[in-house]
């Protein structure tokens, strides 16, 4: 059904209401079908008809772009990839950003983590509609083997407001958690100075999650968990 006029977000930037309101009419024109595919088409057929009407491209090019405060391909391809199964960011140009981030090291605490994110957010944000930042860094989780696990945050900022998301998480080796926290390497570095691999940015390919996992998922996915957590924000923002 329709959204009734009460049920329209408070104090949210108007893209963020228009995405409400074009989502719910999306799913009203699907006749109650639930299949999330059947939705996101309808939906992404009106993002190209609003679009369109408004002087807009109907096909092509785009009015949306999207700063992501970084140059490393990981963390490009991840909301590049991600961004192609939302319909608000259809067409979207999707451009990596160079920011100046305060040198701290390989974030040791969650609060150091968010922080990295959000900065980089806010500055991959100027000239773009939306900047994405996503950071790396330990957290302490109790009952672990080593007292840390690491855990990715994608911090997104509209020009307004901040939305974030966390990926799965996982524990260093104790060697690379010894290199981190008492010799102030990064992951790369120290997973290279434990003998764990010979590449000077590992992060910047598989990454550790693509290397102990056997290839089963890698650094782009694990980033894309923290940007699809983050997202759900922008889809729903009637209930944040």
């Amino acid at each position: 059904m329709l959204p009734k006029l009460s049920s329209v977000p408070k104090n949210k930037p108007d893209h963020i209401v228009n995405n409400y309101f074009r989502s719910s009419y999306a799913r009203f024109l699907t006749f109650g079908n639930k299949d999330p595919r059947s939705v996101r088409q309808v939906e992404v057929l009106f993002w190209r008809m609003m679009r369109y009407v408004n002087g807009g491209p109907l096909f092509g090019e785009t009015t949306m772009k999207v700063g992501v405060g970084s140059k490393n391909k990981t963390k490009v391809d991840a909301v590049a990839e991600a961004l192609r199964d939302y319909p608000m960011f259809v067409d979207a140009e999707v451009n990596g950003v160079d920011v100046a981030i305060e040198q701290f090291g390989h974030p040791k605490s969650l609060d150091e983590t968010v922080a990295g994110a959000v900065d980089r957010a806010k500055q991959a944000q100027v000239g773009h509609n939306y900047g994405f930042g996503i950071e790396s860094g330990l957290m302490k989780v109790p009952q672990t083997k080593s007292g840390y696990m690491e855990v990715a945050v994608c911090a997104i900022y509209d020009g307004n407001q901040i939305h974030m998301g966390l990926s799965q998480a996982y524990e260093w080796p104790k060697a690379v958690l010894d290199g981190i926290l008492n010799n102030g390497l990064d992951g790369s570095q120290a997973l290279k100075a434990a003998g764990i691999t010979h590449k000077e940015k590992l992060g910047e390919h598989e990454g550790f999650v693509g290397l102990f996992s056997k290839g089963r998922t890698n650094r782009t996915e694990y980033n894309k968990g923290a940007i699809i957590m983050a997202l759900m924000h922008l889809e729903n923002p009637e209930h944040f």
